[in-house]
């Protein structure tokens, strides 16, 4: 299926096809027209009776956005019409054409705090599974210590020692944790991380860090990957929190004030705080690249925080002395922008890390910072494992997240040139091919001859279609349309003819000879003639039971 105009999901786990990754991978970065793979696009369309399937391409599409909008599914010149509005999610049956269509519209991620909150599914993959070189920081919910990293939830901890509210949830965003389980706890949307002392967000992003925002986050895929042509060009945050330990005195998310550095991890005099994501995101809604930015701790020189490259340690905290340490595997953050505008001041579409690195280029005022990280959506803390190679195969994380049908295919662009079809509204357009039955094929039906099958087969005194003791029943399948069927003992002997015309596709045999007398046990020779295409023999073994007149 592909979609021409509009976004979402409907609630609907979306999935790219391998080549329109490829065109986002490429300038400018994302897909006019996405392709999802197989079942796994914005609207649910289910075969019902594949005979009645037509062989060609179907458009879909939707005729607003209102709840009481409905849809069109167009075939050539037949159109079907929905009985109901997008905002009631009912399966229609598509007669005709032998489908059947859901699709409903959906609230999105922050509208339902209490249940779900807009939160589909996740997952996580290696290439090879046998070779998991990274992991993830899970996070400890209720705990007092930095561990506890996301904040959903309504959990308060009164705290003498430390700042007002250091380990307590934000109310009002997420109240049912829906966010807290992602993957385990080990990844978050910005909003809903920690602001205090080893967090990843900074102090004052309390006013950035609201429900406003967790309603923009979007579906996304994130590859890790030694493949060094699809890696992203990217800031690198200063993680430490206080600058009098950090390398040239950078605060808290600002850039590193070390040299840029190429993907060989040696300075490459590109100016200061640039390096490389050895991987790519994607915006799955909308189909384009996302910016990608990680952060290290250079006071952590022990966990590879002041080099510049994505390699976090294995380490996470220790009590030295009942003194707690905090290493969170060198603090190597990873950040997840969306693309909310082409404005100077909006986080663009992935562009090499330039808007955020032009927010920095002056000394970074409240406003610029603000500026990049009400953008950021997806948040997690990386970890690597102790005694294995790092970056040795893919890596694929996956977070589904609820997404309203919306008109346009991003939140900026439409169509090009004016090439409007449907008002921007969603529209899908998918073909047959592959699920259509083909017809007037006489070479595939002299395959088909093939697939006859009897069963059970052998049949050892009973098969679950009889009925009765006194019922003896097998079944002959994926018989052709209209055919003969001679059976025959294996000396010859004609023992039952059968002359089918019915579109059923299989025959019941009650194991009696054209004189219904029950056949005696032994092997049979099942003959099916189908005239002008071919003719298929089985061999058949039965074991008949005797009649148990004590059941009378």
């Amino acid at each position: 299926m592909t979609r021409i105009e509009g976004f979402g999901n409907g609630g609907n786990n979306v999935d790219l096809s391998d080549e329109t990754v490829s065109k986002i991978l490429a300038p400018p970065y994302w897909a006019k027209e996405i392709v999802y793979q197989k079942n796994r696009a914005p609207i649910n369309v289910k075969v019902i009776d594949p005979l009645k399937i037509p062989l060609g391409d179907f458009e879909f599409k939707f005729e607003g956005l209102a709840d009481t909008s409905k849809w069109q599914l167009r075939f050539g010149d037949v159109v079907y019409r929905s009985n109901f509005g997008i905002g009631n999610a009912t399966e229609e049956v598509v007669s005709d054409f032998g489908f059947s269509v859901t699709v409903g519209q959906v609230t999105g991620p922050g509208d339902s705090p209490t249940s779900g909150n807009g939160f589909i599914t996740a997952s996580s993959a290696f290439q090879d599974n046998t070779k998991r070189w990274l992991t993830f920081l899970a996070d400890a919910e209720g705990s007092e210590e930095p561990r506890n990293w996301i904040r959903a939830g309504v959990a308060e901890f009164p705290n003498t020692v430390l700042p007002s509210g250091t380990w307590n949830d934000y109310p009002g965003l997420d109240d049912g944790s829906s966010f807290e389980k992602v993957l385990g706890g080990t990844w978050a949307p910005y909003p809903l991380v920690s602001r205090f002392a080893d967090g990843p967000s900074y102090t004052t992003s309390a006013n950035i860090q609201t429900l406003t925002n967790l309603k923009k986050i979007p579906g996304i895929d994130v590859v890790f990957t030694p493949d060094q042509s699809k890696w992203s060009r990217c800031p690198v945050f200063e993680t430490t929190d206080d600058n009098d330990f950090s390398v040239g005195g950078a605060n808290k998310l600002n850039l590193r004030a070390s040299a840029s550095v190429g993907k060989n991890g040696q300075p490459d005099g590109d100016g200061l705080g640039m390096g490389w994501f050895p991987g790519y995101a994607i915006n799955v809604e909308t189909g384009e690249r996302l910016n990608i930015a990680f952060g290290e701790s250079s006071r952590l020189t022990e966990d590879n925080g002041r080099d510049m490259i994505f390699n976090p340690s294995s380490r996470t905290i220790d009590f030295d002395n009942g003194l707690l340490q905090t290493y969170l595997g060198g603090k190597h953050f990873i950040y997840v922008f969306n693309h909310t505008g082409n404005a100077v001041d909006q986080m663009p579409r992935y562009d090499e890390g330039t808007f955020i690195r032009n927010r920095f280029a002056t000394a970074p005022t409240a406003t610029a910072i603000r500026n990049i990280f009400q953008a950021c959506a997806w948040v997690s803390i990386p970890l690597g494992v102790a005694n294995q190679p790092f970056l040795t195969n893919d890596l694929k994380i996956k977070i589904r997240v609820q997404r309203p049908y919306v008109k346009y295919y991003n939140v900026i662009d439409s169509a090009d040139g004016g090439s409007v079809v449907n008002n921007n509204f969603p529209i899908y357009r998918f073909n047959t091919s592959g699920i259509a039955p083909l017809r007037e094929d006489n070479d595939l039906a002299k395959n088909a001859l093939d697939l006859i099958n009897v069963v059970p087969n052998p049949y050892y005194a009973f098969s679950a279609y009889e009925t009765g003791q006194l019922d003896n029943r097998i079944k002959i399948t994926n018989l052709p349309k209209t055919c003969k069927i001679n059976i025959y003992t294996t000396g010859g002997i004609l023992v039952r003819t059968f002359n089918k015309d019915s579109e059923k596709t299989s025959l019941d045999w009650d194991l009696k000879n054209q004189s219904n007398i029950t056949i005696s046990s032994g092997v049979y020779i099942i003959h099916v003639q189908a005239d002008g295409i071919g003719e298929k023999v089985v061999k058949w073994f039965g074991v008949m039971r005797p009649i148990d007149l004590d059941s009378f």
